[in-house]
Formats: C-alpha cells, sequence, structure tokens
C-alpha cells in the first residue's frame, strides 16, 4: 500500500493551493480586452399592432450572460432589461439598457440599440465594485427566439477598456 509522507503531502497541498490561487488571479480582468458572451433571456412584452407585420412594443426581461472563454466579464451574471422597440413599414428600431449583477453583487449597466436599418450596438457605461469606471463597445445579436418573442439567445462581441 503506498503510503504519502508528511514532506510528500505538505508538497501536494502546497502545489494544489498554488494552482488554485494561479486559476483565482488568472480571473481577473486585464486593462483591455476583447469579449465573447452568450445570452438567455425571457421576456414579457406590451406590444401594440401598427399594420399586418409592423409593431411598437416595451419589452422587460431577465438575462443570463455566460462569457464563452469563461473569463470573469458577464460570466454567470444575470440580468434586468427593459427596452423599447418599433418596427414599422417592416424597418426595425430598438433601444434600451440593463443591469447585470455578477455572484459577488457588483452591477454592470449596459445600453443597447438597433438603429433603423441597421445591426445591434451595444455599450458598457460603467458598474460597480470591479466594473466602475469599466468602458466597452460590441455589437449583438439574436440567433434564435420563440415565434412570441417570450424567450430569445443571442451573442454579444466586443472590446472594453478599464481604467
Amino acid at each position: 500500500m503506498f503510503k504519502l509522507s508528511a514532506n510528500m503531502f505538505n508538497g501536494l497541498l502546497a502545489g494544489i493551493l498554488a494552482s488554485l490561487a494561479t486559476s483565482a488571479a488568472a480571473q481577473e480582468m486585464p486593462k483591455q480586452f476583447e469579449f465573447s458572451v452568450t445570452y438567455h433571456a425571457v421576456v414579457t412584452s406590451d406590444m401594440v399592432t401598427l399594420a399586418e407585420k409592423d409593431f411598437a412594443g416595451s419589452f422587460h426581461g431577465k438575462f443570463i450572460a455566460t462569457n464563452d472563454s469563461g473569463g470573469v466579464f458577464m460570466h454567470n451574471m444575470f440580468g434586468n432589461c427593459s427596452y423599447a422597440v418599433v418596427r414599422a413599414k417592416g424597418v426595425l428600431e430598438m433601444s434600451g439598457g440593463c443591469t447585470y449583477t455578477d455572484k459577488d453583487g457588483d452591477q454592470l449597466y449596459e445600453t443597447f440599440k438597433i438603429p433603423p436599418g441597421g445591426s445591434g450596438e451595444i455599450a458598457f457605461v460603467g458598474g460597480t465594485g470591479k466594473f466602475a469606471g469599466i468602458e466597452c463597445a460590441g455589437k449583438f445579436e439574436t440567433v434564435a427566439r420563440s415565434q412570441d418573442r417570450s424567450m430569445a439567445i443571442g451573442k454579444k462581441n466586443g472590446s472594453c477598456k478599464r481604467p
């Protein structure tokens, strides 16, 4: 039977603790970085019909965001979002904002829009704790949506800088 000596045990324990410390340090956000995030959303809406395929509505959603690489930024964060959407003459326009909160209680503030005939633009405009002073810009895209628009899956990509 193999027996671990006290020195071997202490060495093994030190190695495990060092790897955990290294892993935690690797989770700190750099001053500048790129991000790729997947989000899932469940939303409620109050909509009015403007024409056969056109509408206006207010949406309120609960979002879950996961960093695609497992990094700290937007990893396992929960968001509360509100936004307005208008589709008139087949042209969609949207704007809104979200507050995301991580496991430490730190918040991240996001604004987003789709200008008429454009694609989704996002900006992170600060936050609390580790997100204080952060500035990010990027794009978002819905990759799947339920027919009644009550659920969605999407991607966010962009770059950030911190003070």
